[in-house]
Parts: C-alpha cells; structure tokens; sequence
C-alpha cells in the first residue's frame, strides 16, 4: 500500500482524510484502529523509580481506580500509577477501545479474550492476560454496544 500526503487548510486540525479504491474498503476499520493505537499515548509514574514515562494506548489493558490515583496495567503485566480520577481519563483517552465497565475499572476492549454472563445480571469479562472483572448492570448496555461496533 502506498501512501501520498497533501496538506489542506480547510481541513480542521487533528484531522485526516483518507482516500482508497473502493476494493479496499474492507481495510478501512483495520487501517483506522492501527493509526488510533499508534499516534496516542499516556504519561504515567514508574512506581519503581517514581519517574514518568509515555507508554502507548495499545500497551494499556485496564486502568482501575485506587483512591486518588489509578493504576494502569499492561499486556506485558507491568503495573504503573496514573496521577488522575477515572472519570477524568476517560475524557482524556478519547479513544472507542476504551470503556468503562464499573465504577473502579476502564478495559481496552480489543484485548478481550472472552466473557461470560454471571449472577445479579452482571457480565465477567476475562482479558488477554488473564485478568478477571465484572460488567456491573449499569454499564452493560455500553458494553454491548461496544463490542457490537
């Protein structure tokens, strides 16, 4: 695939348009969730050496909240704080592959390995690493939705 660049000033910034033959349309979603993944990133606080450091949106599996701050877990099991409430991170995220499922938790929904219905209309949902969480009532209906899209 090759790629040409024009610039534009009509178009608003943060913005791009991407032009395909029509065959290729069915490579727009794989195309669109590798340039999400790629160009976003979190700064976080190493809790070894209390240093910040950027890791990539595609790196994070879960952020659960822990009083004041937030802890950010990875593929790789590592395990860094966010100096941030859940309800701020979500609007800073601005990404589709992130919800939240519970008052504690935000998971990337493309690491989900599977899930499962479960007592009191909840939902388990088991991620690539083998971290277990609950769907509470009140976030099902986003969950779905979600994982549907």
């Amino acid at each position: 695939m090759n790629f040409n660049f024009k610039s534009d000033s009509t178009i608003p910034t943060m913005n791009a348009i991407i032009s395909t033959n029509p065959s290729d349309q069915d490579k727009w979603e794989i195309i669109k969730h590798t340039l999400d993944s790629i160009s976003l990133s979190l700064t976080v606080i190493n809790p070894k050496n209390n240093r910040q450091l950027l890791i990539k949106l595609a790196e994070i599996v879960a952020i659960e909240s822990k009083n004041r701050y937030c802890v950010v877990q990875t593929l790789t099991n590592q395990h860094f704080y966010l100096n941030n409430r859940l309800k701020n991170i979500l609007s800073t995220i601005k990404s589709t592959h992130f919800i939240q499922i519970n008052n504690q938790t935000i998971v990337n929904l493309t690491y989900v390995k599977h899930f499962s219905t479960t007592t009191n209309a909840r939902i388990e949902v088991v991620l690539q690493n083998d971290l277990m969480y609950f769907v509470n009532r009140h976030y099902i209906k986003i969950f779905r939705r979600n994982l549907s899209c």
